[in-house]
């Protein structure tokens, strides 16, 4: 190449494309450098433009990444949060969609066969028997939905929401649940039941549904408003979100 060759127009090419895209610039900017020690060593001169791009490889590509990626970092954390609650809301605006699905399948479940569904404590029992560890299927759960065609002991007879008859067409897992996916907690005495998930926090505060729930009383009970989330207390507050058969 010539030894008069300008390379200015190079080296602002390679500059609008850091601003364009940072790592085509920076491979370019590595190519052309290569490119001029190669014509330095043809022609014995450093080509015109040489230090700019060389000052571009250090402002640009290491005093960028050294301010860019804490910058991000400083996005990414700050944007989190909001991206955890939008979240979080719309899984709890879907948990009550789910529950008003399920108790009106309950209802019409009891109106066929005088009687509601099953529930069961025993993990081998339950619709989420193959997603519990060794160790969560050794204890007795939190009462939810028996499987398909369980006849137990505490409720003989009764059978499933989805089968052989079809009161629901899928059963929806509680995304606030551990491990994700599992039933909804579910309970029923002679006259109402009650329906649960986990809330946000993802811990169960009734545990002991009977405690907190009675048909035969108006709902909720003091015990049971104790327990209920509140998102006014905070997106991630402690607290179960319910739906229950009232009086």
């Amino acid at each position: 190449p010539s030894d008069d060759k300008s390379h200015i127009n190079i080296a602002v090419g390679t500059f609008v494309c850091y601003f364009l895209c940072y790592f085509p610039g920076l491979i370019m900017n590595l190519y052309y450098l290569w490119q001029f020690r190669k014509e330095k060593q043809a022609t014995g001169r450093t080509p015109e433009g040489q230090g700019i791009l060389v000052g571009f490889l250090i402002g640009f590509g290491l005093v960028i990444p050294v301010v860019l990626v804490p910058c991000v970092g400083l996005m990414v954390a700050n944007a989190a949060p909001s991206f955890k609650r939008g979240r979080a809301y719309s899984q709890v605006s879907s948990v009550e969609r789910d529950l008003k699905v399920i108790a009106t399948a309950i209802e019409s479940y009891r109106a066929d066969n005088n009687q509601f569904p099953a529930f069961t404590t025993r993990p081998e029992m339950t619709h989420d028997f193959d997603l519990l560890d060794a160790d969560m299927r050794r204890k007795e759960q939190i009462p939810t939905f028996a499987r398909t065609n369980w006849q137990g002991s505490e409720d003989p007879g009764a059978g499933s929401l989805t089968t052989p008859l079809a009161y629901i067409l899928r059963r929806p897992g509680d995304p606030f649940a551990s491990p994700r996916g599992a039933s909804y907690r579910y309970w029923h005495d002679v006259g109402g039941f009650i329906i649960w998930s986990a809330g946000p926090d993802g811990e169960y505060a009734i545990t002991d549904p009977g405690e907190v729930y009675s048909s035969g009383e108006v709902q909720p009970s003091e015990a049971l408003l104790l327990r209920t989330y509140d998102p006014t207390n905070g997106i991630f507050s402690p607290g179960d979100i319910w739906r229950a058969r009232q009086r």
